[in-house]
């Protein structure tokens, strides 16, 4: 499942700290680019001005609905 999430710079170390809660694969980026968010050094190498993809690779349904919470909280 493939989201999106608008980070400002007050949000990246909650954010990385929520995803480090899945234990699920999680890759984020940017155009070509894919980082592992649980990195907050890679979190801080996106541009933060345009929105983020976030995927979660997983089948299993509770880690999926946790992470439509997420995507919500960081709309």
């Amino acid at each position: 499942m493939t989201g999106y999430v608008k980070l400002n710079i007050t949000d990246v170390d909650r954010f990385c700290r929520d995803v480090n809660t899945f234990k699920a694969d999680i890759n984020a980026g940017e155009g070509n680019r894919v980082i592992d968010p649980k990195s907050l050094l890679s979190i801080m190498t996106l541009d933060l001005l345009k929105k983020i993809r976030v995927e979660i690779i997983t089948n299993d349904k509770y880690e999926i609905g946790r992470f439509k919470e997420l995507l919500e909280k960081y709309k």
